[in-house]
């Protein structure tokens, strides 16, 4: 290759990483617009919270796992068909817009929930906890079972995940969405590798378009990657959790063919919480609510129903 060769290559190749540049700060400004303009921050002791809310009824509060904030709860909302509740969706500590300083600890999470429903003068919701959320809606119903008028864990971690690991795969996707950064991952996205990554973690049905909420976040990386960090950190420092304590009525759904929260876990979880009740997804992964939304649903209002008559 010629002087002259290399030149032109070196040029071509600086002006198409320059154009490529260019479209992503744009489509990452955008996508920040939009996930802002569907939100509000509401004031809190230490900060503000990031969150969605829609409908009216019975409060429920969801809370979302990791790869985004509260557009994910907001989706569950939708895909659960919680038409008749005031659903509240919160970006948790170190997600969107909720600084991790509100809520570092699990206890500390838990409280800052409850100053949520304080700010909307809420007695006590329901919980709705997916993934990663899981750990920070336990706890919720260990130190403030006034509060809850029902967990319900989703796909949910639990303490012994520490023991059961997700599959290895899956550890070092996690890991290298976490450390490439919002321009790698683009590219990554745009050449169409990160959906061949992730193409069995819904069964192969994943899909575009409202029911894929759950995922419609991810993109930047940077503005959940704290929370789901700490997240990380607060599980592998876990050294008790009084599950045995709950008292609250707990529904457990997990899908059998979740490779990132294994089905064992919840079994785990529900032999240590008196009275919780588990259903399995036959075929659910992590993702299930988008492949089983309406069944999880059903099974959901039913639950929900019936804490209504067993709780004061």
């Amino acid at each position: 290759m010629t002087n002259r060769t290399k030149q032109i290559a070196t040029l071509a190749t600086v002006t198409t990483l320059g154009l490529l540049y260019g479209r992503y700060r744009q489509e990452k400004k955008q996508a920040l617009h939009t996930l802002r303009k569907n939100s509000q921050t509401i004031p809190v002791k230490d900060g503000v919270v990031d969150l969605a809310t829609q409908g009216e009824g019975p409060a429920v509060l969801i809370l979302h796992g990791g790869g985004g904030g509260y557009e994910q709860g907001a989706a569950i909302g939708q895909l659960l068909e919680l038409n008749q509740h005031k659903v509240i969706s919160v970006s948790r500590p170190g997600h969107r817009r909720t600084p991790l300083t509100v809520g570092t600890t699990l206890s500390q999470q838990a409280q800052l929930f409850c100053d949520v429903l304080d700010h909307y003068q809420i007695d006590k919701a329901y919980i709705i906890a997916m993934s990663a959320g899981g750990m920070s809606g336990l706890q919720f119903a260990i130190d403030h079972p006034t509060r809850c008028a029902g967990l319900i864990l989703l796909s949910a971690q639990g303490p012994s995940l520490v023991q059961t690991r997700p599959a290895a795969y899956w550890l070092w996707l996690l890991n290298l969405v976490l450390s490439v950064g919002d321009f790698p991952f683009w590219l990554m996205s745009k050449i169409g590798l990160w959906h061949l990554l992730t193409t069995h973690m819904d069964n192969n049905k994943l899909h575009d378009g409202p029911t894929n909420g759950i995922l419609q976040g991810i993109f930047p990386v940077t503005d959940w990657r704290d929370g789901t960090l700490n997240d990380l950190e607060q599980l592998l420092s876990l050294e008790h959790m009084s599950l045995e304590s709950i008292q609250v009525p707990t529904l457990l759904a997990h899908g059998d063919a979740d490779v990132i929260v294994s089905h064992h876990v919840a079994v785990a979880t529900q032999q240590r919480i008196p009275h919780a009740q588990l259903q399995t997804i036959a075929n659910g992964s992590h993702l299930m609510v988008n492949t089983h939304g309406r069944e999880i649903g059903q099974i959901v209002t039913q639950f929900m129903t019936s804490a209504q008559t067993t709780t004061p």
